[in-house]
């Protein structure tokens, strides 16, 4: 019987703990959630991932900023699983949810994180490598 006992204890824990790490990311009723898509040029896709690792990302989780931090706790980054039909890449970011507040602003992140002349860098090599302006759409989370 203890057996019985211990095991559907740790069964009822391990449900829990797996419930949690699944809820981490999602907004609650009522809150925003942002998808924004990039769509990279064929020849700049290694380009445009090295800079999402090497410059956007660690100007992020390097902050100090509580805001930055959330921002980067709630924002997933999603790569395409197959090339366009016209031999483009498109990218998307969740951010479930939005933090209220927050400076989502990217050339503001880049100048905290790098300083105003080496942000500017950054920059115009991100716009470098899009075909298009970024798409944003803006969702309300349901009930559901």
């Amino acid at each position: 019987m203890k057996i019985l006992k211990l095991l559907f204890t740790t069964f009822l824990l391990c449900f829990t703990f797996s419930s949690l790490l699944a809820q981490k990311n999602q907004a609650k009723e009522g809150e925003q959630v942002w998808i924004i898509t990039v769509t990279v040029k064929n020849e700049h896709k290694s380009n445009f991932e090295k800079w999402i690792s090497e410059v956007m990302y660690p100007a992020l989780r390097n902050s100090k900023d509580k805001m930055r931090q959330g921002q980067l706790k709630s924002t997933r980054w999603l790569t395409p699983a197959a090339q366009n039909a016209d031999q483009t890449w498109t990218y998307a970011w969740i951010m479930d949810p939005v933090v209220t507040g927050a400076d989502y602003d990217i050339p503001n992140l880049l100048k905290q994180a790098y300083g105003e002349e080496m942000a500017n860098k950054h920059w115009e090599a991100y716009l470098s490598y899009l075909t298009k302006e970024p798409e944003m759409i803006a969702l309300i989370q349901t009930n559901y």
